[in-house]
């Protein structure tokens, strides 16, 4: 699935082994952060790490008996820029969630609308 809308993957820059990954600090705050305090911004930076390249790369198995037995819900950050809400409806219509919950944030609500979080969180 191509994100056109989505600046993350237009801003990483991969590890000479493509053994991981790491999105450029200068888009950082447009990707995750757009809606989060300045004070939550300088705490989660340096929380970021480079993201490992083998999960994405591995093929997941998975067997009509068992997939699907634990109830999907998803939430949607209608403002995120890491991955666009066109691209999160795809994923959660392909495969469906019994739950969609829609928060009009960024990528990372657990900072810029910890409560509203916390109250869908607490709904599943």
């Amino acid at each position: 699935m191509s994100d056109t809308e989505a600046v993350v993957m237009a801003n990483l820059t991969m590890a000479e082994d493509q053994s991981y990954s790491s999105v450029k600090e200068e888009i950082l705050k447009e990707a995750f952060y757009v809606n989060c305090s300045d004070e939550d911004i300088r705490f989660a930076q340096p929380l970021l790490v480079p993201e490992a390249s083998a999960p994405f790369l591995t093929p997941v198995i998975t067997t009509e008996e068992k997939f699907g037995q634990i109830p999907r819900v998803y939430i949607s950050c209608l403002r995120d820029k890491a991955i666009s809400p066109a691209i999160q409806e795809k994923m959660y219509t392909n495969l469906p969630c019994k739950k969609i919950f829609r928060m009009d944030t960024d990528h990372s609500p657990f900072f810029s609308a910890p409560e509203d979080l916390a109250r869908h969180l607490l709904l599943i």
